[in-house]
């Protein structure tokens, strides 16, 4: 059988009050660690809960598009470039209507000066 050796400290007054202030803050401490856990985990319960709710929501969103896209009618994409664009006469024209515009204003502003 093994033997108990026990082992007696002797502490002074004050120091045994110290230790026991010591012990009643690390208590306090451990406590308020225990509290703030606790209260991570009921956030974190809340977290998980909205999380499920979120995910329910987009899947009954991701069938409500696809139930749309169904119903709507496919639509042909045409990759023509209309003529206007293609010809580089419309931007001569447009340029020349900028310059008659331009001396049109210019004129104006002579005669307004004379």
């Amino acid at each position: 059988m093994k033997e108990n050796n026990v082992i007696h400290i002797k502490f002074e007054y004050l120091e045994a009050i110290e230790a026991k202030k010591d012990i009643l803050q690390t208590e306090i401490s451990l406590l308020k660690i225990a509290k703030k856990i606790n209260a991570y985990q009921e956030l974190r319960k809340q977290e998980l809960k909205t999380k499920i709710k979120f995910l329910s929501k987009l899947k009954g969103t991701q069938a409500n598009i696809k139930k749309i896209q169904r119903n709507l009618p496919e639509i042909e994409i045409v990759k023509t470039i209309p003529a206007s664009i293609k010809t580089p006469k419309s931007k001569i024209t447009y340029d020349k209507d900028i310059e008659n515009e331009l001396r049109n204003i210019q004129a104006k502003l002579n005669t307004l000066q004379k």
